[in-house]
């Protein structure tokens, strides 16, 4: 029975409406092991809590399981995609030596929702127990140094991703860019971009959103106009970027650097 639920579980787009079966009469067989993973992938999936508590409490019911660190950082990925991250955490804290999918994961969590002094923590933990980060880490933690403005913490995390040779990758120099100009450094970010191999819209926005965060109207009219001269079209978050912090009459002057885009 438990395992035409995981089927229909898997299958089925509408998890919330499914009800458990009773699992009482449940193995420790790899296979209900098996039956698991794939239940809390569905619940991930789905974001569905309430499904993925009640899993949950059955896997602390099996002795067995209980302590099986792929299916623990399955639960945590899934209150995490529900944003329970204080439930993650609890969890997360449970894993002896979690992956650095699970720390990326919970660290993205808290530089997204907050606090993101968390999120620092958490990478500052990860390093010293001798987890490397990778190129998914930087763009995450540097996420929460710009929304606490920790420039200390920001130029330490650069130092780390540059001796680890990901300070080039495309996403974690804009998270650096990003970094940097919500910081006040300006030029730091300017000199950032220029040496930017491969620069897309997102590199484009933060440097378009750094000035106007910072009221330089004509430095932000002059990379948009930039932006479309290089081929690069200003999307909706560019428009937002500079909505957000600018006034009427600067928004008039903005008027020609969007000519033609509807």
């Amino acid at each position: 029975m438990f395992h035409c639920f995981v089927h229909q579980c898997t299958s089925s787009t509408k998890l919330n409406h499914l009800r458990l079966p009773n699992t009482s009469n449940i193995n420790n067989s790899k296979n209900d092991f098996d039956a698991y993973c794939t239940l809390l992938e569905a619940c991930i999936r789905s974001k569905s809590l309430v499904k993925g508590k009640k899993i949950h409490q059955e896997i602390l019911r099996n002795d067995t399981h209980i302590a099986n660190s792929v299916l623990l950082e399955k639960i945590a990925c899934m209150y995490i995609s529900c944003g329970e991250i204080g439930l993650a955490r609890n969890v997360f804290d449970k894993v002896p030596q979690p992956s650095v999918f699970l720390w990326n994961a919970l660290i993205r969590a808290y530089s997204w929702n907050g606090p993101f002094g968390k999120a620092i923590e958490l990478y500052y933990q990860m390093v010293g127990l001798g987890v490397e980060p990778n190129k998914f880490t930087f763009p995450f933690v540097l996420k929460a140094c710009s929304g606490m403005l920790a420039l200390e913490e920001g130029v330490d995390i650069h130092n780390h991703a540059r001796r680890v040779g990901l300070d080039s990758d495309l996403f974690v120099s804009t998270a650096l860019i990003d970094m940097y100009m919500k910081c006040g450094c300006l030029d730091d970010s300017h000199r950032l971009f220029n040496k930017m191999p491969k620069r897309d819209v997102v590199a484009w926005n933060a440097m378009v959103a750094g000035y106007a965060f910072h009221g330089f109207h004509d430095e932000t009219i002059n990379f948009v106009l930039e932006m479309q001269r290089e081929g690069m079209a200003p999307n909706a978050s560019t428009m937002v970027a500079i909505l957000r912090w600018w006034d009427k009459r600067s928004l008039l002057d903005m008027e020609k650097a969007f000519m033609g885009i509807a």
